[in-house]
């Protein structure tokens, strides 16, 4: 699902900000920017390229090198994290990845792990409504896709740290019920995981404290209810 992109008074002004940041800075997004641009112009008929993974994934090694950034650039990086993804997500609306070949379709997945890097180098940002969160379902939802093609250690990995993410906010603290259901979903994803690479323990460790984040809701009680069944 595309995700609303970000519009705030804060990034009209980084975007004024940006022209000023010191180089290597300005170079760097101007490469990551690049890159989403050609993602952005892709067409289903045409197989996403290898060469857009590795340029972004280069870019943004570099990039990580010199954070902490200044919130306008983080809101900068944010919106490249967002062009990025749902240019995934339109991808992916109009091409199965089953349909694919596995090199390709492991090509989609790469995009939006970078996509939730993006996120993560960049780290909390003003101007954004709970960045923790959001930073932490791009990683689930990557996780997710990288399951489904059974690269198993990398969708732990995206779980592990959509887990850390989380684990700084007080559950309590969280009203939004889509949020909330991030917490369920993140410990289910995770148990499947975990499952499928054998390890029964942490498996059924998940799925039991997965109990604990029901919070009362049908529908979170039907989605832990269809893992038994």
């Amino acid at each position: 699902m595309r995700i609303a992109e970000i519009s705030t008074p804060e990034l009209r002004q980084s975007h004024n900000d940006s022209a000023s940041q010191p180089q290597p800075h300005q170079h760097l997004i101007s490469q990551i920017e690049s890159s989403v641009n050609q993602t952005e112009s892709l067409s289903p008929e045409n197989l996403i390229p290898d060469t857009i993974s590795a340029d972004l994934r280069r870019a943004l090694t570099q990039l990580s090198h010199h954070a902490p950034f200044p919130n306008s650039l983080k809101l900068v990086i944010w919106k490249l994290s967002y062009r990025l993804w749902n240019a995934c997500v339109d991808l992916s609306n109009t091409t199965s990845l089953r349909s694919l070949p596995s090199s390709k379709a492991e090509e989609h997945a790469k995009l939006r792990h970078i996509a939730a890097d993006l996120l993560f180098v960049a780290g909390d940002v003003s101007g954004v409504p709970s960045p923790a969160i959001k930073s932490a379902s791009f990683y689930h939802k990557t996780g997710v896709k990288w399951h489904e093609l059974r690269k198993f250690d990398l969708a732990s990995s995206c779980f592990e740290k959509a887990t850390d993410l989380l684990s700084k906010i007080g559950i309590d603290t969280v009203s939004d019920a889509g949020e909330k259901k991030l917490f369920l979903d993140l410990s289910i994803a995770r148990s499947k995981t975990a499952w499928e690479v054998s390890d029964r323990n942490l498996a059924v460790a998940l799925l039991n404290r997965a109990k604990s984040l029901l919070f009362g809701s049908p529908e979170h009680y039907k989605t832990l209810a269809s893992q038994y069944s």
